[in-house]
């Protein structure tokens, strides 16, 4: 399947700017070094294929309140569908989620009727954040089958990933976006996030920025070993609610 065709009927039309000739033509070396490296396979050993490689950008870009940063596709065959952290109906729930949902129920839900979105199977999907406005964004949008975090997919979409930060800060400004940046720990994954944002923006600051347009909010990554995700992670999706309570568009978590 070519870049149009994958990308044909399938991105919002508010991504067009972004998906021109010139992006094309570097999808196009994306998909030929995959290939070059697994072969033209009808089944490539990685993850996932496709239009649903491109799922994140069937969003109005106008629609973001929040963007969520994560690293790379589920590697479990079957899992990854184009959004960071969600899991496809009739699949477990992986580590990372699993945390993600235990903070929001135990810390973040106050009112017993906003649990019933966390008791429908579908919530694995994030289909409610997505209609929310929540840009669920892999800085690769491919990974090795079994290997998560594998460094030539992160190498790969790099650029790419660059391009699209840009592109939402450019379209967003100067409206209000939120950015989680959830790295493998407190400093190292987060700092990097955060640098590579600043390359674009340059007075992008912490939550306390005072002018009300960008907000960096930062955590461990669900995933790591001790936990502390479950310690202070659920601060960000509380923090991400107050700065949007003066929208009147808060997020139900």
């Amino acid at each position: 399947m070519s870049v149009d065709e994958m990308l044909e009927n399938h991105i919002h039309e508010s991504w067009n700017d972004l998906f021109n000739n010139t992006m094309k033509e570097k999808l196009e070396e994306i998909f030929q070094k995959l290939e070059e490296k697994y072969g033209n396979l009808p089944n490539p050993p990685y993850q996932p294929t496709g239009k649903a490689i491109f799922n994140v950008f069937t969003m109005n870009i106008s629609k973001i309140k929040v963007v969520i940063l994560g690293q790379d596709p589920y590697p479990t065959e079957g899992y990854a569908m184009g959004y960071a952290f969600a899991v496809p109906e009739g699949k477990e729930m992986q580590k990372s989620l699993k945390n993600i949902e235990e903070v929001i129920k135990k810390k973040v839900i106050k009112k017993e009727s906003d649990l019933a979105n966390h008791l429908e199977p579908e919530w694995k999907t994030l289909k409610y954040w997505i209609e929310g406005g929540v840009f669920l964004l892999n800085t690769a949008l491919t990974v090795e089958k079994n290997n998560a975090g594998s460094s030539f997919h992160l190498k790969l979409w790099e650029e790419f990933t660059k391009e699209v930060i840009k592109y939402i800060i450019s379209k967003k400004h100067p409206y209000l976006c939120i950015w989680m940046l959830w790295g493998k720990d407190k400093k190292k994954g987060a700092q990097r996030f955060e640098e590579d944002i600043k390359k674009y923006i340059k007075d992008i600051e912490e939550i306390s920025t005072k002018d009300g347009k960008n907000y960096i909010l930062k955590a461990p990554h669900p995933a790591v070993p001790n936990n502390s995700f479950r310690e202070c992670g659920y601060k960000n999706f509380l923090d991400a609610n107050e700065i949007l309570l003066g929208e009147k568009e808060i997020i139900k978590w």
